[in-house]
């Protein structure tokens, strides 16, 4: 038996380790290790957590160790949880191991088990420091909430919710509502009231919810009843009092109260007396409503005057000497008027018929009051009293004597720098005329005689003259200004000191320094310089003026086609400014200033000419020397170079074909035979000569070897491997050698063919030969035999003319094969275990072998395809390895594997075509897996599966074996198993096949499964025992102890028990067995928290059930409660008992309650905050609402609140009993609310005994007082008849009256005290200043009538009153706060002081009337008065005097507000100032009138004044406007006329007078003279003059005027005026010859072309020179064209060099103009024509050739998608047959297909350009093959030219120049990956990993790109010279993941090679993985071999299972054998 047990110990350890093993290739994420709690390191513990895992303390648990050795209870208690929800059940010194089990049970109020949790039952002890873990629930129903509504106020019709429940769920939640302790369906009420609201919740499993609360709706306002005050004027009539909105219902109860009387009706009170009427209604509507109740004072009041259209207004006057009427009345109603002209003079009537008015004289401002008054009404004051009015002063009149310039030029001659700006005008004031210089821009500009007005100028500026008469009292002074620019002249401004400077062409390239000088210091115009020619190389520097060259070459190339260049230099000076004020006069008369700039120095510029050229050349074999050619050749190739050296470098060195790179020796590196220029350099002076033109022949350039192509026959087949292309031939190839050299041509080559490296030997070794190209090309044919097979490359070079000798060309990328041999093969396999009806079967894999002899063999060339199971033929891939034997046979290998029917089929033919015969084996089957029975029971569902794996599966051959019994072991009936299993009821899923069932009685099982397939090989498999139970246990009876009493309480039983109670739950199960019984204590609804709801915070707990040890299917537990002494219980007890399926039997629930109480009520009273406190007396007030807020809080478990008896005793009455509304605030604590209101003395008591007869201790309270009602101040004026309402100096609203103001103060107030009562009141006057109130006030004594008390202030004293009263009663009750009121009282109209007027220019008296006349806008201000109220406003206006003239305007009721009245004295004294004319003044306000005004304060009363000056404004100086007939021209000033000249003079003025017009004429510089002018009027304002010029003359006229009040005009003085008739024709020359129109010749040589014109009044002239090329007609003026002019007319003469863009069709054109007009314009035509054509390429031809030629690639079926179209165009014909068109491909010329439109002949047009023009389209079929394409057109001219296409003479489509040759390359082929090394392992053992790659393209590499991972690790783009092919390499670091690798090659033709696209296929080449791990790590290489990770982990969790099977059934075994 030992060494059995060490055998199972040993097996077990093997097993746990291999277990282990397992693990250890896991995650270690997965695995949790577990330890006892910290907090009880030395103990076995019991954990409680909630259902999130949180650990619950004070959980109540209740645990018993039981030990095999000593007994049952070896340790037991109750215990509590700590905080961190733990107990310990026994100490660590106490374990015993495999001895000690453990039962507990947790409980805690509100929670129960959570779901998989329970209690411990018999859990076996295994450590001694073991945590076990409880996992409880809580029942409270979570997120449920009820709250009161508040603010509820009724709502008639509409029932609201009292309370808002949320969280309910309605599926599971039953809520009961009720009110007042009835039950409701909803908690809603309409009427107000106060209501006690409950709501319960329930829901299943979890505790009760109960929410109580008083919820109250409020009493609704009466809102649509509203009453208002009415204050009304008396009218003799009864009027309403009061003003009523909305309507009264038909229940209102209505009362209406008139200063205290009730009218007894529900009419609106009405009354016709004047006085004051304090107005009050109250309605009650109901419960519903609150009481409307509101008081308004009403008044009627004294009537007011009407003043109906009276309008008065204040004269406007200006000073005229006499006395003036200062006001004008109009509409004067049946009223008085009364005026004074201050507040201190007496009133009197106003009486305009008896000369009673106000009269005014002197300027400057008054004051008139006026008001109405009449018998009965109160005086009215005009709304604007006082006026004011103003009599302004007069105004003097100034003006220049004559019109003064605005701008002078500076006169070189000082003499000439005097003008004369004199002024004159009316003298009133009897002062001089001063004069000054104001704002002058320098202090040296300019001079002015004070007294003289001469004005002397000095420099350039602006500088203003003044002339001012100062004014006096009555008149106003009088200014006038002129604002003058002087102007410097134009001449000499700027200049350069040279005329000239020569430059010879040297080192430097420094052409010029000279600067230009400006003439004048304080010149602020800048200086910028320019060059006429800014295409040659040159630039200057606009700000130094420095000449550089910036371009050798473009300079050279100008140069060389000439002897010099001429270079004008021109410096161009801005015009200089300075900045000053310039005096305006404005339309409305006065002068305003504004900052102007001018410009006082004129634009000027100046130039010089720069002449450029080379140094003259030495002989050249004098200054160097030149190496020799090749000798054989006579070209200078690769190995003779041509070298020009200084004979003597001291004196020269050498630059070729530049004038900027000069050295001892330069070589010539131009290819070709044209012409080179050698440039020499003078060492000593730096200077450059001119070039010496060498004629030689150059090639240095040996063939291109990237440019040399071998080409192939067309193939049978063309396979790219490992980037090399693969042509298989059959039986010969013909090969094409082409290659190209631009400069010699080509020569010979050598070839060789090399056979491939590893290729079979039966093909040749090596061949070589030599060929002569033709045309660039030569061939070869290689043709294959038995004996003679190639499968080689290809190579050769290329030898041209001058000798140069190509780099080898070998065409690594091409292998050719020619092979005519067949294929054949062998195929055998092992031979089969059974062979039956055609199908031979195996029980195993089957290995196929392929035996193939083939010299060229390609293993993805041998296709074998394999169909199983019927299927499809899918190719599989053999492993092919070569025969050791022989090079040219290959052996492949392939194994079926895994079960099915196979079908295998071969076919081969290889890439030269041959064919092998092809193979198809019979049907192979194979079969190795025994049959597999599974078995599961769903616990859950009671349901069983059987599922059965195997391929030829037949239901009869399943048997199996049931046993069935109960939990006393007895035996059931069970169903029929195998007659199920045998049955169709299987359901099949390929080899599997799966049975359910749950068609079983209740039972425990073991079955036993047999099952034999048709191969015999069998499959077994035993249960373990299961239970079906699909019943739930009994209902359990609950069975309690003798109770000690026992009551019935309204229907409900009550046990009371003293100190436990034992419950016993009983209930029955036979199968799975009663697990554990769930009891709930449920505290009774409402019961005190002292009782306890549970043992914890959980509702229910569980017990553990016992089985019975004779009936084995009943269970028993009892429980004992309470469980701890002096605990108190108040509930029942109900349960369930659940089976080990968790099914649960119906609940029990017990009606028996049980009670324990024993405490006594206990209470204290708290009462609201009071008001105030005297002695023991509280008060209440209305700051607390008006209310006594009581609080009765009563502690008692078993509360009924009937038994609480509270009584209240008001005023000393008897005490009468009141319910309080109580609230449980728990079941514990009940607070009573209760409160007092309404006015009056209370005294409070309480008693109360609960129904146990425990009595609390009775309360009688102190005294409470309430007094709610707040004073009411109202105050009642009685003038209601106020004035206006303004704003006044402190911001307040104020109200203005002009008469007594009464107030009438009342305070309504129960417990009224006289002495708290504290008025405010202030007096002040207008400026702020306080008056002794009490001097202007009157107050009565206090009357009472009941609350009311009444005190009346008599305000009979003018002041700026504020009025402010406050109140409080003894109960602190404040009064509302009162608003002070600010009103003034004033009964003075305001005062005027005084009316002035501006000075005038003239001040006279005519016709007895006082004038004062003004030439501008005139001013009149106007001075007042107020003491009190202060002046409001001003009313004025302006009228005209009777008959003047209509460009005179009035100006009627013009008002001036406060805001544009100026207030001094503290506001005291006002002063306005208005203008006339109030707008600007113009041509159509002018005036002619006197002034009235009016001036009003704000409490209305007014002050009117009328002025009797009369005023005359007139500013309009008489203007002139000078027409005449239209001149021909206008130039610099001077109008220029070829005939009469008629003037037409147009003056406006209203006071016009012929005889003051003066008009002057001077003639041809001579004096002035009378001109003889006719007048007439057009109008009263406008007159016209005419006079007439005639005879050729230069004439001047000059026009004069003044009227008679001074207004000046302004000088007229006409510009220059001409008459001339005369004109001439220009002249031209060429090369010295006269010609003129179309007939100027052609020339292909020298040409010198001339021109000339002159007239005596020559003007302008316009020189344009065309030029006209081939569709382009160009403006050459500006490049050829230099004028020289001079007064008379000018000349010009200029050379076509020789260069391409010169030739063309010219046409010279030269107008002419004379001043007067007349012109004249002719023309000469004539060609030049030197280098013949033009070519112009289309635009797809010049995107192919551009930058060097671009490489193209496919575009659908071609790469060249268009034809190729050239424009050639000349001067002249092309010669018939001289066209040529060459294209070569890869340098061999091949045939041209083109066309040409026209064809060349004698007859030929010119085309629409204006030259000969011909179209050649070539065909795009030239360019079908790769290569590289030339294109070269030659033709020949009718003058002799020869012309080829070349860069120098072709355009694009834009005329734009071409740069680059007509040569591009075809490119359709991809890039080939030749080969990738590094790759071919998709897992790597390393750190790293070097990958090596090799590319090659025909046309040329543009970039590679390596991409790691998705991300780009590098990328290429620079191949050096070698863009055929390239190298490269990247490493891979070592990483745990794989890594993803892509190679992207891109040409330049956009050919793409990508590894990633699905056509990438290396083939045989090399092994290509795009996935790859790099690592060292073991496991990451493990893991990332799919196939080996899962097989292992496969084998080692079978192997486990199977060592536990093992152990597991040896272990029973030796059980049984026990």
């Amino acid at each position: 038996m030992s060494n059995a047990k060490t055998s199972i110990s040993r097996r077990f350890l093997a097993a746990l380790l291999s277990f282990v093993l397992v693990l250890g290739l896991l995650p270690t994420s997965t695995l949790t290790a577990f330890a006892a709690t910290a907090e009880h390191p030395d103990a076995i513990t019991v954990s409680v957590t909630d259902q999130d895992g949180k650990a619950l303390a004070g959980v109540t648990v209740a645990y018993s160790v039981s030990s095999t050795a000593n007994g049952d209870d070896y340790a037991s208690g109750t215990v509590t949880t700590d905080a961190n929800g733990c107990v310990e059940v026994l100490a660590k010194d106490k374990y015993v191991a495999d001895d000690l089990t453990l039962s507990a049970t947790a409980a805690l109020t509100d929670y129960v088990y959570a779901d998989g949790s329970g209690r411990i039952e018999g859990a076996a002890i295994t450590s001694d420091t073991q945590d076990f873990v409880i996992q409880l629930r809580s029942t409270k129903i979570p997120g449920v909430t009820v709250a009161a509504n508040s603010g509820l106020v009724y709502q008639k019709g509409t029932a609201q919710s009292l309370v808002t429940v949320a969280g309910i769920n309605e599926q599971t939640d039953t809520v009961i509502y009720k009110i007042d302790g009835e039950d409701v369906a909803e908690p809603k009420r309409e009427n107000a009231g106060t209501y006690a609201v409950e709501v319960t919740v329930q829901r299943d499993g979890y505790s009760d919810f109960v929410f109580s609360e008083n919820v109250t709706i409020a009493k609704a306002e009466i809102t649509d009843i509203v009453i208002a005050e009415v204050t009304a004027p008396y009218n003799k009539k009864d009027q309403n009092i009061v003003a009523l909105t909305g309507k009264f219902l038909k229940d209102d109860d209505v009362h209406w109260y008139v200063n205290g009387s009730d009218t007894g009706s529900a009419k609106i009170p009405q009354e016709s007396a004047v006085g004051k009427y304090a107005v009050r209604l109250t309605v009650n509507r109901g419960n519903n409503y609150e009481l409307f109740d509101k008081t308004v004072n009403s008044e009627i009041a004294l009537g007011n005057i009407d003043l109906g259209d009276l309008k008065i207004t204040a004269n406007e006057l200006t000073y005229n000497g006499n006395d003036q009427e200062a006001i004008t009345v109009n509409n004067q109603g049946d009223y008085t008027l009364q005026y004074r002209l201050s507040e201190t003079d007496t009133w009197k009537e106003y009486d305009k018929a008896g000369n009673s008015v106000p009269m005014v004289k002197n300027a400057g401002d008054y004051t008139v009051y006026i008001k109405a008054v009449k018998d009965s009404y109160n005086d009215k004051e005009y709304p604007e009293f006082p006026l004011n009015v103003h009599v302004e002063k007069a105004e003097q009149s100034i003006s220049f004597t004559k019109a003064n310039p605005s701008t002078i030029a500076l006169n070189e001659d000082a003499s000439k720098n005097v003008y004369d700006f004199s002024a004159a005008g009316d003298n009133l004031s009897g002062k001089d005329i001063m004069y000054s210089l104001v704002d002058a821009s320098g202090e040296d500009v300019a001079a002015i005689d004070a007294t003289t007005g001469t004005l002397t100028l000095k420099n350039a500026g602006i500088v203003t003259v003044k002339a001012l008469r100062e004014g006096n009292n009555n008149y106003e002074e009088a200014s006038v200004y002129s604002t003058v620019t002087i102007v410097a002249s134009q001449n000499g401004l700027v200049a350069f000191t040279e005329a000239s400077v020569n430059y010879i062409l040297d080192e430097n390239g420094v052409a010029s320094t000279q600067k230009a000088e400006k003439k004048n210091k304080d010149d602020n115009g800048g200086i910028s310089y320019s060059i006429d020619q800014t295409n040659i190389g040159l630039v200057v520097d606009t700000k130094t003026g420095n000449v550089t060259v910036t371009d050798w070459e473009k300079l050279r190339k100008t140069l060389d086609g000439t002897q010099s260049i001429v270079v004008t230099v021109t410096a161009s000076k801005s015009a200089g400014t300075v900045t000053e004020m310039e005096w305006e006069k404005q339309s409305w008369g006065g002068w305003l200033y504004k900052e102007v700039t001018r410009e006082v120095y004129p634009a000027s510029s100046a130039s010089y000419t720069l002449t450029i050229s080379y140094e003259t050349a030495p002989d050249f074999a004098t200054a160097c020397i030149i190496s020799n050619p090749d000798p054989a050749t006579g070209w200078y190739n690769a190995d003779n170079r041509a070298i020009v050296t200084s004979i003597d470098v001291s004196k020269y060195s050498v630059s070729v074909d530049s004038v900027s790179d000069f050295g001892e020796k330069k070589e010539i590196g131009k290819q070709g035979t044209g012409a080179r220029y050698v440039y020499l350099k003078d060492e000593t002076t730096k200077r450059i000569c001119r070039g010496i033109e060498l004629n030689i022949k150059i090639d240095t350039v040996k063939p291109d070897a990237a440019k040399m192509k071998i080409s192939y026959s067309e193939s049978v087949m063309d396979k790219v491997l490992s980037a090399i292309t693969f042509g298989y031939y059959n039986p010969s190839v013909t090969v094409t050698f082409t290659a190209e050299d631009e400069t010699s041509g080509l020569n010979y080559l050598d070839w060789k063919y090399t056979r491939q490296d590893g290729a079979s030997t039966a093909n040749l070794d090596k061949e070589s030969g030599k060929l002569t190209f033709v045309d660039g090309k030569a061939e070869l044919t290689l043709t294959g035999s038995d004996v003679k097979q190639y499968r080689g490359n290809l190579s050769f070079t290329a030898t041209d003319n001058a000798g140069n000798t190509s780099d080898l060309k070998t065409d690594t990328d091409h292998v050719i094969v020619v092979d005519t041999i067949a294929p054949t093969r062998e195929v055998s396999y092992a031979a089969p275990k059974t062979e039956l009806d055609g199908k031979k079967y195996f029980d195993g894999d089957v290995e196929l072998t392929f035996t193939v002899t083939e010299t060229n063999f390609y293993e993805e060339d041998f296709a074998v395809r394999v169909s199983k199971n019927g299927g499809a033929k899918e190719r599989v891939y053999p492993t092919w390895e070569k025969s050791a034997e022989a090079d040219n046979v290959f052996i492949g290998k392939y194994t079926l594997t895994g079960d099915g029917d196979y079908v295998v089929s071969a076919e081969y033919k290889d890439r030269s075509s041959n064919q092998m015969q092809e193979y198809q084996s019979d049907v192979l089957v194979i079969d190795t897996i025994n049959p597999v029975i599974e078995f599961s029971y769903n616990e859950a569902k009671q349901e069983t599966t059987i599922i059965v794996t195997e391929h030829n599966f037949r239901p009869e051959d399943i048997v199996a074996t049931v046993t069935a019994t109960d939990v006393n072991g007895n035996t059931v009936s069970s169903n029929d198993l195998n007659a199920e299993l045998h049955s169709d009821k299987w359901t099949h899923n390929g080899d599997t096949h799966t049975f359910t069932t749950a068609n079983y009685a209740n039972g425990i099982y073991t079955i036993k499964f047999d099952y034999v397939d048709l191969a015999k090989r069998t499959g077994t498999l035993t249960t373990d025992a299961f239970i079906v139970d699909r019943d739930k246990p009994s209902a359990p009876e609950i069975s309690y102890s003798e109770p000690l009493l026992y009551t019935v309480l309204g229907s409900i039983s009550f046990g009371f028990y003293n100190p436990t109670v034992d419950v016993t739950f009983t209930s029955c199960d036979n199968f799975t067995g009663v697990d554990y019984f769930t009891w709930s204590y449920v505290k009774q609804n409402g019961a005190s928290d002292v009782n306890i709801p549970a043992y914890g915070e959980k509702e229910e707990a569980t017990v553990a059930a016992h089985q019975d040890s004779s009936d084995k299917s009943k269970y028993t537990a009892t429980i004992k409660l309470p469980l701890h002494e002096a605990e108190q219980l108040r509930g029942s007890i109900a349960a369930t008992a659940t089976d080990k399926y968790s099914h649960v039997s119906d609940k029990t629930t017990s009606g028996k309650v049980i009670v324990v109480d024993t405490i006594s009520p206990t209470m204290t009273v708290e009462y609201s905050p009071e008001s105030n406190k005297i002695g023991t007396t509280l008060y209440y007030g209305n700051d607390k609402s008006g209310k006594a807020e009581i609080t009765f809080k009563v502690t008692e478990a078993n509360f009924f609140a009937e038994d609480v008896v509270v009584k209240v005793s008001r005023n000393g009455e008897t005490a009468v009993a009141v319910s309080p509304s109580w609230t449980d605030v728990s079941a514990d604590e009940h607070i009573g609310s209760y409160t007092l209101s309404g006015d009056g003395h209370y005294i409070v008591s309480v008693e109360y005994k609960d129904r146990s007869n425990n009595e609390m201790a009775s309360y009688t309270s102190d005294m409470i007082t309430i007094d709610t009602i707040n004073p009411v101040i109202n105050v009642a004026y009685q003038n209601n008849m106020k004035i206006d309402t303004l704003k006044d100096n402190d911001g307040n609203s104020r109200d203005y009256f002009d008469k007594t103001q009464t107030a009438v103060v009342t305070i309504t107030e129960h417990n009224f005290n006289p002495k708290e009562v504290d008025f405010q009141i202030v007096g002040k006057d207008v400026a702020g200043e306080k008056r002794n109130v009490n001097d202007l006030i009157s107050m009565s004594e206090w009357r009472s009538n009941g609350d009311a008390h009444v005190i009346t202030i008599t305000y009979s004293g003018d002041a700026n009153y504020t009025f402010d009263v406050d109140y409080s009663d003894l109960a602190k009750n404040a009064a509302e706060d009162y608003a002070a009121d600010h009103f003034t009282i004033d009964t003075v109209a305001p005062r005027v002081t005084g009316v002035s007027y501006s000075t005038s220019i003239l001040e006279t008296v005519l016709s007895n009337i006082t004038f004062g006349f003004y030439n501008a806008k005139m001013t009149v201000t106007i001075t007042a008065e107020d003491d009190t109220a202060g002046v409001h406003k001003f009313d004025y206006s302006y009228l005209t005097a009777t008959g003047v003239s209509s460009v005179n305007a009035q100006l009627l009721n013009q008002a001036i507000d406060e805001a544009d009245i100026k207030y001094s004295n503290g506001g005291k004294t006002a002063s306005m100032t208005f203008e006339i004319p109030k707008m600007v003044l113009g041509s159509d306000n002018q005036f002619n009138g006197t002034v009235e005004f009016d001036v009003i304060d704000r409490s209305g009363n007014i002050v009117e004044q009328s002025e009797s000056k009369r005023i005359v404004v007139d500013n309009i100086a008489p203007t002139a406007t000078v027409a005449y007939n239209t001149p021909v021209n206008e130039e610099n000033g001077i109008s220029y006329y070829d005939g009469d000249i008629h003037g037409t003079i147009t003056i406006n003025e209203a006071n016009f007078y012929a005889d003051d017009v003066s008009v002057l004429v001077s003639r041809d510089g001579g004096a002035a003279q009378a001109l003889a002018t006719s007048w007439s009027d057009s109008s009263v304002d406008t007159h016209v003059g005419t006079f007439t010029l005639t005879d050729d003359a230069d004439y001047i006229v000059t026009i004069n005027y003044r009227d008679k009040s001074g207004n000046t005009m302004t000088e007229y003085q006409s510009n220059q005026l001409t008459i001339d008739t005369k004109i001439e024709e220009p002249t031209y020359t060429i090369n010295g010859v006269a010609k003129s129109g179309d007939n100027g010749g052609a020339y292909k040589d020298a040409a010198n072309i001339g021109f000339s014109f002159e007239d005596q009044n020559f003007d302008t002239q316009t020189v344009k020179l065309i030029r006209t090329r081939f569709n382009d007609t160009k403006d050459v003026t500006a490049e050829f064209i230099k004028v020289g002019l001079n007064d008379k007319g000018g000349s010009g003469s200029f050379d076509i060099a020789k260069k391409v863009d010169n030739d063309g069709i010219y046409v010279l054109t030269v107008t002419m103009k004379d001043k007067a007009g007349h012109s004249t314009e002719s023309h000469v035509k004539f060609t030049i024509n030197r280098f013949g054509s033009v070519y112009e390429y289309s635009d797809y031809l010049s995107s192919l050739i551009k930058d060097g030629g671009q490489h193209i690639a496919k575009n659908g079926d071609a790469a060249i998608t268009d034809d190729l179209v050239i424009t050639e165009y000349n001067a002249d014909r092309i010669v018939r047959g001289s066209l040529k068109i060459v294209i070569t491909r890869d340098g061999e010329t091949i045939n041209t297909k083109f066309a040409a439109n026209p064809e060349a002949s004698d007859s030929t047009a010119i085309g629409s350009s204006g030259w000969y023009q011909y179209v050649y389209t070539i065909s795009k079929d030239n360019f079908i093959e790769d290569g590289v394409y030339n294109i070269t057109i030659t033709s020949e001219d009718a003058t002799g030219n020869t012309s080829t296409s070349v860069p120098d003479n072709s355009i694009d489509k834009n005329g734009d120049k071409i740069l680059d040759v007509m040569t591009f390359t075809v490119d359709t082929t991809a890039p080939e990956i030749r080969n990738i090394v590094g790759l071919d392992k998709k897992i790597v053992n390393a750190q790293e990993q070097l990958v090596k790659y090799t590319i090659v393209d025909v046309g040329g590499l543009k970039q590679v790109d390596v991409v790691v991972n998705g991300q780009t690790v590098d990328t290429i783009t620079d191949f050096g010279d070698g863009l055929n092919s390239f190298s490269g390499e990247f490493t891979l670091s070592e990483s745990n993941d794989a890594q993803t690798v892509q190679i992207k090659v891109t040409d330049l033709a956009g050919n793409i090679t990508d590894t990633a696209s699905d056509d990438f296929n290396p083939g045989e080449l090399y092994v290509f993985n795009d996935v790859i791990t790099v690592s060292t790590n073991f496991f990451v290489r493990w893991y990332a071999n799919t196939a080996l990770f899962w097989g292992s982990i496969g084998g080692v969790v079978v192997v486990t299972a199977a060592i536990w099977i093992f152990i597991a059934a040896k272990r029973k075994k030796e059980i049984e054998e026990k």
